[in-house]
């Protein structure tokens, strides 16, 4: 019985983990990042009455690291229930990073939430098989990339668990990625070249029994 609530414990923390990730629920509030085909990425973000800002600052980044201001948003363009949108049309291909600060004109930033979204371009799709895995998986795609590239998947802080550097990958190309001493949980695998052209990131999970 010990052994059975054990599992179903650690199953429980990682449905837990992955909700986090994907929705971009925050001590602090929610913010929440969503793809709409031909609307472009709708976000939309509340936060609790403890943290009203004066503004907020959106920023964006197709790596977890190197961000990018897209818009600044005064405090009382709010919903009637208290809620921010901001479309994003010049969205990334593949997966968008943004992070929210929350602003106070006289302390400066008061707060941060990051969310994450996957932009699609069916013509351009990186396929990932087995996901979920135990940890190997192999990547391919129907599309020759002319200048070295270089694999990489990151977790969720942004920090590299594997990377593969100057790559030819020629049309119908696939590569292995072994990623079994990487711990439970969801990463995101992309492509990159010098030209930072980058095939559509793909979220891919680590399952073990």
């Amino acid at each position: 019985m010990k052994n059975i609530n054990t599992y179903l414990l650690r199953r429980v923390l990682l449905f837990i983990l992955v909700l986090s990730n994907i929705y971009g629920v925050n001590a602090n509030g929610t913010f929440t990042s969503e793809y709409i085909q031909d609307f472009g990425v709708k976000l939309k973000w509340g936060t609790y009455q403890e943290l009203e800002a004066d503004y907020y600052v959106l920023e964006r980044s197709s790596d977890p690291v190197h961000f990018e201001k897209i818009g600044t948003i005064a405090k009382d363009e709010s919903t009637r229930e208290g809620f921010f949108f901001f479309q994003d049309i010049e969205h990334i291909i593949g997966f968008n990073y943004y992070r929210l600060t929350l602003i106070d004109s006289i302390q400066g930033p008061i707060s941060q939430m990051l969310s994450v979204t996957e932009a699609y371009d069916l013509s351009n799709k990186l396929l990932v098989f087995p996901n979920p895995s135990k940890g190997f998986c192999t990547v391919s795609a129907y599309q020759a990339i002319e200048d070295a590239a270089d694999i990489l998947v990151v977790d969720a802080n942004g920090g590299t668990v594997f990377e593969k550097k100057d790559l030819r990958l020629r049309e119908d190309w696939s590569f292995d990625i072994d990623l079994r001493g990487a711990p439970t949980g969801a990463y995101i695998l992309f492509v990159r070249t010098d030209k930072a052209i980058r095939l559509n990131a793909r979220r891919i999970y680590i399952f073990r029994d």
